[in-house]
């Protein structure tokens, strides 16, 4: 009897620390969301480590108002960026060298940067769930 007790007040207690660790849900982007709202959505999914939601948020800024060549290429350089950073090299020297091929701004200058970062370097391995559960 005390078992089972036990075992339902570790069911209630982890129950409750999910519960209360739920995050808030991202936001929406609708027609009225401007391109500045996007970036910054973009950016704050990176900084909660959501990167895969912060490439999503990049893509959509591109697919909007990818005409608007400084917005094209922020966002490219921001992806490109992120990929750097997640070890995604291959991928994060494409999106780069796009930017140094078609800007001379502020953005051409951190582009080659992040592209002398990547020089040399190969993607990491990834790991899966499994392997990284496991400690391989």
């Amino acid at each position: 009897m005390k078992t089972s007790r036990l075992f339902i007040g570790i069911i209630i207690g982890i129950s409750l620390a999910l519960s209360s660790c739920a995050s808030t849900p991202d936001p929406e982007i609708t027609d009225s969301t401007t391109p500045r709202e996007i970036i910054q959505y973009a950016q704050t999914s990176y900084d909660k480590g959501k990167t895969q939601k912060a490439l999503e948020y990049y893509d959509i800024l591109i697919k909007r108002f990818g005409t608007n060549t400084a917005l094209y290429v922020e966002a490219k350089y921001e992806i490109g960026h992120i990929q750097m950073k997640e070890k995604y090299y291959s991928k994060a020297r494409v999106n780069l060298q796009e930017v140094v091929d078609i800007y001379s701004g502020a953005f051409y200058i951190l582009a080659k940067n992040d592209l002398e970062k990547c020089e040399g370097k190969k993607d990491a391995p990834r790991l899966t769930f499994w392997d990284k559960l496991l400690g391989k």
